[in-house]
């Protein structure tokens, strides 16, 4: 509430006053909202982490077809923005899990691979190998990858390895992708991959209907 108010009364002084300050003003009044806003959306992003995993998990039997159709429906504006992208989604498997978090992990990693496009035409694959009691995921792209320097900080909290005026965000995204999996009781890595990014986790293989709410 106290960061609303600030942000509230910074746009106030910009729409009242803006005109009135010179150019350097104007730019630091900019500045200042700036900051408020990716602030405001830093502790959103925080609250939401927080609550990820806080509850005893009793998972149903999902369809990942579903939840990537979910994922996808709700990425339709930024599909929009780039008219050029294409995906190719493989037949996927039944896994144990909570509906809600599973569409937010897929959704986080394929709006990364929107985000961090090349100037190529950009190509994502989703693929899944089903093991005895476990799914291994892939989600690649033909984007402009990740340094392997980095790799083993991308899933920590804030790690952003682009200028923020580059690309937005709060910096928050794959964290919450690994909380998600790991509430599940997997595991998410970068894969090494020649070109573009290859993101993989694993989840619990659901063999039928049958294993529905199991703890």
């Amino acid at each position: 509430e106290p960061l609303r108010m600030v942000c509230c009364y910074l746009d106030l002084i910009n729409s009242e006053y803006g005109d009135k300050l010179d150019e350097e003003g104007q730019q630091f009044l900019s500045f200042a909202l700036d900051g408020g806003l990716r602030m405001r959306e830093m502790i959103k992003s925080l609250l939401e982490y927080s609550q990820l995993g806080k509850d005893q998990p009793f998972f149903d039997c999902i369809g990942i077809d579903g939840v990537v159709k979910d994922a996808l429906a709700n990425l339709h504006i930024a599909f929009q923005e780039s008219p050029t992208a294409t995906i190719v989604v493989s037949s996927l498997p039944n896994v144990l899990g909570d509906q809600a978090q599973l569409v937010r992990l897929f959704q986080n990693l394929i709006a990364n691979s929107l985000k961090f496009r090349s100037s190529e035409a950009l190509k994502i694959d989703i693929s899944a190998n089903v093991g005895s009691s476990e799914v291994e995921f892939a989600i690649r792209d033909n984007g402009i990858g990740i340094d392997p320097r980095f790799r083993d900080r991308v899933f920590k909290l804030f790690q952003r390895l682009n200028h923020k005026f580059e690309y937005d965000g709060s910096g928050i995204g794959l964290s919450v992708c690994k909380k998600i999996v790991e509430h599940h009781g997997g595991r998410i890595w970068v894969e090494d991959s020649v070109k573009g990014c290859e993101i993989r986790f694993t989840l619990q293989f659901a063999r039928s209907e049958s294993d529905q709410k199991v703890a």
